[in-house]
């Protein structure tokens, strides 16, 4: 989805400028989020890997990963857009992104447990010991990331509108 942002401004002798940007969506969310969803993926293996795959706190931090790579791209973001335009559009690729994550996250789940039981993802006392729990398992961490991934993009949008505008660091 290609979208053109106009944002006009009167300069100083009251004539009216007017400012496109493109931005293309589809191409930040679709590399951000299989970025999320390879790295969260990885995470999840090397912690089953080391046989710390059932300590749930653990698992979680997974969403450390997906946060970074969603304020990064925030960040490109605020620095691309006019002011008032960030949140309005960043909460659409975010929650592109986060799509991608999570199917990337399926995907790598899907994967894992067909190379063996023994890196596949568990989920609340499921185990990766059949082809639908594999489906089950995934399904519940598509959703599951699909619900903190939104949720961190409203945090870390709120975050960096809360920011005066002379310091916009995160």
């Amino acid at each position: 989805m290609q979208e053109t942002i106009e944002h006009s401004a009167y300069t100083t002798d009251n004539k009216r400028a007017v400012k496109t940007y493109d931005l293309n969506y589809q191409k930040i969310s679709l590399t951000r989020g299989v970025q999320g969803g390879i790295a969260m993926g990885a995470f999840l293996i090397v912690l089953h890997l080391v046989g710390a795959g059932d300590i749930i706190w653990l698992k979680f931090l997974k969403y450390i990963l997906l946060g970074g790579i969603l304020a990064v791209t925030f960040k490109r973001l605020q620095q691309i857009l006019p002011d008032g335009e960030l949140f309005k559009n960043a909460i659409i690729v975010g929650i592109y992104t986060t799509m991608v994550s999570a199917f990337t996250l399926s995907i790598i789940s899907l994967a894992a447990a067909s190379l063996g039981s023994e890196i596949g993802f568990h989920k609340f006392d499921i185990q990766s010991d059949s082809f639908a729990n594999d489906l089950l398992i995934s399904g519940v961490l598509f959703f599951e990331t699909l619900v903190g991934g939104a949720i961190l993009s409203f945090i870390i949008l709120q975050a960096l509108k809360s920011r005066p505008k002379g310091n916009r660091s995160i």
